[in-house]
């Protein structure tokens, strides 16, 4: 277990990417046959629920739980806003 650490990174990287392509290709599959079992409408109804929780899990997750990993000292109001 003594690899280099750019071995380790690259590795990291490359099971990251086989992960992220093998839940975009199932999300892609799952949502073609739910659009084939719903029919158009109710599964547009679907699609307006799945894009606005996408995006709302998008800026969740914007970057300030990053923020506050870089910050030297924390108050709790930084920890509630980040939550929240």
């Amino acid at each position: 277990m003594n690899r280099p650490l750019g071995q380790a990174g690259a590795q990291a990287v490359r099971w990251s990417v086989l992960t992220s392509a093998a839940r975009l290709v199932l999300q892609l599959l799952i949502q073609i046959w739910l659009a084939r079992m719903l029919g158009p409408q109710v599964f547009g109804v679907f699609a307006i629920g799945l894009v606005t929780l996408t995006l709302a899990g998008f800026l969740a997750g914007f970057g300030l739980s990053w923020n506050l990993m870089q910050r030297a000292e924390l108050e709790e109001a930084d920890i509630r806003f980040a939550w929240t």
